[in-house]
């Protein structure tokens, strides 16, 4: 009973920060055929990445291997971006906690013969 107990108090205390206004996980599949996901977060949001993995590693017209990333734009376009993140190529799941805060434009392109799967949270700051 002690551990009954036990177990359930772990599992309320583990649930008691978590609160809908914290934010959203969202996910996507990217093919090699699809479009970039592009968003942009204001000065008052948040992402971060939970999971970035890609099925295998992608092959450029020039035979160059690519690896998906997310890009990050901040301010004018036409600027440089920043690469936040990188993805784990196999089946590898890379857990890269990566946070980007707002203001920011951000960027995943497909991989030609490959497929990127991600997932992150959003949020705003408080």
């Amino acid at each position: 009973m002690k551990k009954l107990a036990l177990l359930a108090f772990l599992v309320l205390v583990s649930f008691s920060s978590l609160n809908a206004s914290d934010g959203i996980f969202l996910s996507y599949v990217i093919h090699e055929t699809d479009s970039p996901i592009n968003f942009t977060l204001s000065s008052r949001q948040f992402i971060k990445i939970n999971s970035f993995t890609q099925t295998t590693v992608g092959v450029s017209t020039n035979g160059a291997t690519q690896t998906g990333a997310v890009t990050v734009f901040q301010g004018a376009a036409g600027l440089p971006g920043a690469v936040a993140a990188l993805a784990a190529s196999g089946f590898e799941t890379q857990t890269t906690g990566t946070v980007i805060a707002g203001p920011m434009v951000v960027n995943i392109n497909p991989v030609g013969g490959s497929t990127l799967f991600i997932t992150f949270l959003m949020g705003e700051n408080h």
